[in-house]
């Protein structure tokens, strides 16, 4: 049983307009669309909280969680059309995480009270 491995090199290239900065969210269980996928569809809405907590309703629950670092920086990237005459593969860098939305408690039912 032999592995062949390949090097190659792959260019990342920044955007124009900068590397704009966005948060990972982190979640224990999983989100499933009730119909077919989740392109065009909100997933639920995020309240930060006055005491550094973040709450997220989706549907009729909401989930509490904090802001954290994540331990290394990640990079979005997205593939890109090979230029013509280079040897090496593009990247673009789309976005840069440097922190995330952490969700470690269960779901709490969302419980909205009627005026009298």
């Amino acid at each position: 049983f032999q592995i062949s491995t390949t090097k190659m090199q792959i260019k990342l290239i920044s955007r124009p307009e900068g590397t704009p900065e966005w948060m990972a969210i982190e979640m224990h269980g999983m989100i499933s669309p009730q119909e077919g996928g989740f392109d065009g569809k909100t997933l639920g809405t995020i309240c930060w909280g006055d005491r550094g907590n973040v709450y997220m309703i989706v549907g009729n629950q909401t989930l509490e969680g904090k802001i954290s670092k994540t331990d290394r920086p990640l990079l979005v990237i997205q593939k890109s059309e090979k230029i013509e005459g280079e040897d090496e593969k593009n990247a673009t860098v789309q976005a840069v995480i440097r922190k995330k939305l952490v969700f470690k408690v269960r779901p709490r039912p969302l419980v909205l009270s009627t005026a009298a």
